[in-house]
């Protein structure tokens, strides 16, 4: 971001402790790909024998194994590169849709300002809310836009169009193809469901 943006006010803190964040995520990466690994198993074996009780020690080696399990992709690493190439890759393509949805709108926003507001997006989705983040969603939005200077009335539309861009259709194709699957929204049980019991059953 430009200097005049976190110099001072509730973003200088971002500029303090943003790299610091960034450098401990890194670090915590590495970490679980070393965890993946046999060795690390070995390892908390060797942590957990003087333990007495065995209880215990089942319990924190089948978390282990669990915590590793989760993370079996990160520890290969052809499928890391993979994970991290397609992550870049929907970064890449919802940074292009805010782009063109602030052109459709007229909105000057350098590309810093596009950035700034996909990060905020992303970090706000971390938080519980409301079903397909309607709400917040927009308010991030609009937040973020008033911070360049964007007239009131033009930040919310854009925060409207693009919260339907990015919600909308994928959730009329769930919809559809979770027709296709024989759920139901009324909460019964699908034919489908009825075939699988059936089949266990016999």
């Amino acid at each position: 971001l430009p200097p005049e943006r976190y110099e001072s006010g509730f973003m200088a803190p971002v500029k303090l402790w943003g790299p610091r964040v960034g450098l401990l995520a890194l670090i915590s990466l590495a970490l679980i790909v070393l965890l993946s690994t046999r060795q690390a198993r070995t390892f908390v074996q060797g942590l957990l024998r003087p333990i007495p009780s065995l209880n215990v020690k089942r319990y924190v080696l089948a978390t282990f194994d669990q915590l590793v399990e989760g993370m079996a992709a990160i520890g290969h690493p052809v499928r890391l590169l993979q994970a991290l190439a397609l992550t870049l890759g929907v970064w890449g393509g919802w940074l292009v849709a805010i782009l063109c949805i602030l052109a459709a709108f007229e909105v000057d926003l350098p590309l810093d300002g596009a950035l700034f507001m996909e990060s905020s997006l992303t970090l706000s989705m971390m938080l519980p809310q409301a079903p397909g983040f309607l709400g917040l969603f927009q308010v991030v939005t609009e937040q973020t836009l008033a911070w360049y200077d964007t007239p009131v009335a033009k930040a919310e539309g854009i925060a409207l169009i693009f919260w339907s861009v990015c919600f909308v259709p994928i959730t009329l194709i769930g919809l559809y193809e979770g027709s296709r699957q024989g759920l139901s929204l009324s909460g019964g049980q699908s034919e489908v469901y009825d075939e699988l019991a059936g089949d266990d059953e016999g």
